[in-house]
Formats: structure tokens, C-alpha cells, sequence
């Protein structure tokens, strides 16, 4: 069982990870309109720069969102030729989405883009401290993503 300051400190986390995510959407949305891209399409090329090619269904559980979502996305990326299918060795039907050489290129001035606006913004924190934040959010990411949250809630309902 968990204390209720522990408890207190992970609703508090929740609640400004989910504030710092809507704030970081409209910024990339607002930093990459020039190039006529959102934060959605940033995201599933970037998670395919990283990750390599996907199929939608694997795409849709990364963030986690519906198939359909991910597919809207892909076809808007399709018909800019940022993304292209290719065959699937482990599956006939299901395609894979790779990053074209004209994506890849996007991706890599976005990337740019971004470090150059990164480097003028006030951020008064050491890289440790950041280094800390990415470990405390990837933990509990990998806590929410297992199964036993899954059956908790199934529990409580």
C-alpha cells in the first residue's frame, strides 16, 4: 500500500504531466505549422524514425489510441509521401509503414528546428535533475503499462 503523501506526490505528477503535455502540443503544433505539421504526425514519424517500420495496430498500442486514429494519421502522411508501405514478413494484409526519404529528411529538420528553439528557451534546471524526471516518468510509465494496473481497475469496478 501506498502513504497518502506518496499518493499526493503521484496526483500531483499526473496532473502537471497532463498539463505539460496539452502545453507541448500546441507548441509543436505552432513550431512546425510552416512545414504543415502537428504534433500527431510529428509523433508517429518520429516514433518510426526511433522505433523503425510499424504496422498501424503497433503504432495504435505504442501511444496507446485507437487503430482508426493511427490510420487517419497515416494517410494524411501517405498522401504528403512522408510515410510508405511495405511488406510485412510476419503478416500478408497487415503493411508496414516506414518513413520515406523525404520523411526521414522532415523528421531531421524538425529535430533542428526544435534544438534551435530549445536553446533560447529559460530552462533553470541541471541535466541531472532533468535525467531524474525522465527516469521517475519512464518508471512509472512502465508501472501504468503493466498488467496489474489493468487488473486493479478490473477489480475496483
Amino acid at each position: 500500500m501506498n502513504d497518502k503523501e506518496t499518493i499526493r506526490g503521484l496526483i500531483d505528477v499526473i496532473s502537471e504531466t497532463i498539463s505539460l503535455f496539452h502545453m507541448l502540443h500546441a507548441v509543436t503544433n505552432e513550431i512546425h505549422e510552416s512545414v504543415g505539421m502537428t504534433a500527431p504526425l510529428r509523433g508517429v514519424m518520429n516514433s518510426l524514425l526511433k522505433h523503425g517500420p510499424k504496422t498501424v495496430p503497433q503504432l495504435a498500442r505504442m501511444r496507446p489510441v485507437s487503430r482508426q486514429h493511427i490510420q487517419q494519421i497515416v494517410n494524411s502522411l501517405l498522401e504528403k509521401s512522408l510515410v510508405e508501405y511495405s511488406d510485412n514478413p510476419d503478416h500478408k494484409r497487415s503493411k508496414l509503414i516506414q518513413l520515406t526519404k523525404r520523411g526521414e529528411t522532415l523528421v531531421a529538420g524538425m529535430a533542428d528546428r526544435e534544438e534551435r528553439i530549445l536553446r533560447k528557451v529559460p530552462i533553470d534546471l541541471d541535466p541531472k535533475t532533468l535525467r531524474n524526471t525522465v527516469d521517475a516518468l519512464r518508471r512509472l510509465h512502465d508501472v501504468f503499462a503493466g498488467g496489474e494496473v489493468r487488473e486493479i481497475i478490473v477489480k475496483e469496478h
